[in-house]
């Protein structure tokens, strides 16, 4: 079809790609953000401060896809199909200056040789792929730099760090297995609530309070060969 009888509207504005700025949002235009284009004037009762462009993203679908949406004054590249304006595209974002002067500079910092990729939000939650090299790891840092998850290539190590409370759930299992190595709890206090049975085994094993101890049940239990009871004042009633 000739571009002359297309149905693509008929304000065409030239080929090519263009710088821009995203001026407004609409939630009645969900895929869709108002850009300032360089060098362009608005045009239409509805473009009065830009120009409308679909954003285009990987995997979209219906509620899918990868969800990066623009903000009000982020710098954005667009396309025209066919070089008309009513079929705008946001093909990416960039960095530098805006029209009015104000900078946008990339999170992270380049020190020429580039280890570090990742992700930061708009409220500055991170998300990190740090190469350096012996010094791999990936980070997932929240806003406010308080809670942390590391995980270390190099060493083979997984840390948490949570200021809050940490909560695991599941219906059916879970399982901690360390079978080289250890598990160590420290805590102020320590609560185990079993509906069913409560097991503890080992080779050997020992427990101990300062101060005072009681086991209690409905009946107890003790066996041994032999069994050593050392006290000071035994009391058995």
């Amino acid at each position: 079809m000739p571009l002359d009888d297309s149905p693509l509207g008929d304000h065409r504005i030239g080929q090519g790609l263009a710088f821009g700025e995203v001026v407004a949002v609409d939630k009645a235009k969900p895929y869709m953000v108002q850009v300032s284009v360089d060098g362009m004037e608005p045009y239409g009762d509805d473009t009065d401060q830009g120009y409308w462009c679909t954003v285009m993203t990987p995997m979209a679908g219906a509620e899918r896809g990868l969800y990066l949406f623009p903000e009000v004054g982020d710098l954005v590249i667009v396309g025209f199909l066919h070089g008309v304006a009513d079929y705008g595209v946001v093909l990416g974002f960039r960095w530098g200056k805006s029209g009015s002067g104000v900078e946008a500079r990339p999170p992270f910092a380049n020190d020429g040789k580039n280890p570090v990729k990742g992700f930061v939000s708009k409220a500055g939650h991170k998300l990190e792929f740090d190469d350096t090299e012996d010094a791999e790891q990936i980070r997932i840092t929240d806003a406010s730099a308080k809670n942390t998850v590391i995980i270390d290539s190099k060493a083979g190590s997984l840390t948490v760090t949570i200021e809050g409370d940490i909560k695991l759930a599941s219906k059916k299992t879970i399982t901690l297995d360390v079978p080289d190595g250890d598990v160590a709890i420290n805590c102020t206090n320590f609560t185990v609530t079993a509906s069913g049975a409560l097991k503890l085994n080992g080779d050997s094993g020992a427990l101990a309070a300062k101060q005072a101890l009681e086991l209690k049940g409905q009946s107890v239990k003790i066996t041994g060969n032999p069994v050593d009871i050392n006290a000071g004042n035994l009391k058995v009633m």
